[in-house]
């Protein structure tokens, strides 16, 4: 399992499970995290897969998203 899918996984158990509310900060801020750490590994597995062109795509979704979020 991938680090975002196990966040994902203890998100929606939070909610889910332990009756959480979604709209707290802390939970908007976990799913930041969880999209940060997402755009990471997708980053990272174009690298490998596909240096040139996944790569760039990515990269420049990652500093959107890190622009948008700062």
């Amino acid at each position: 399992m991938k680090d975002s899918e196990i966040l994902q996984w203890l998100h929606n158990r939070l909610v889910n499970v332990h009756g959480e509310n979604r709209n707290y900060d802390y939970m908007h801020r976990m799913r930041e995290i969880i999209t940060q750490v997402d755009l990471q590994e997708q980053m990272n597995e174009a690298m490998v897969l596909e240096p040139s062109e996944g790569c760039k795509e990515l990269l420049n979704s990652w500093k959107q998203f890190r622009e948008e979020n700062k």
